[in-house]
């Protein structure tokens, strides 16, 4: 026979595994709503591009990366970590592609 802080217990854990699910299920539901009705894609995404020598060499590179979906940002100089001497070091220059917004 099970005792009433046994009864108590498995009620308490049988609340807060409904309490977490409907926690669960609501925040799918807001961050649904929010993607559809932002307007914005879901699944963008960004990467960086390649390592260029030059800001010239990057910038008109950039070109090949831009089509109907996805954009290059302007190009940065791109800096790497040294761990042997623990000090920056310059790589050259890159940009960002990102998907656009449909």
């Amino acid at each position: 026979m099970y005792s009433l802080t046994k009864g108590v217990k498995m009620i308490s854990n049988t609340m807060k595994k409904t309490n977490v699910t409907i926690t669960v299920i609501a925040a799918f539901l807001i961050s649904s709503f929010a993607v559809l009705f932002s307007g914005h894609q879901a699944n963008a995404a960004s990467y960086a591009g390649p390592v260029y020598g030059s800001y010239e060499e990057c910038d008109a590179a950039r070109a090949g990366y831009q089509s109907s979906w996805t954009r290059a940002s302007e190009c940065y100089v791109q800096y790497g970590y040294d761990t042997n001497t623990g000090q920056d070091v310059y790589l050259g220059y890159s940009f960002t592609v990102t998907t656009a917004d449909q």
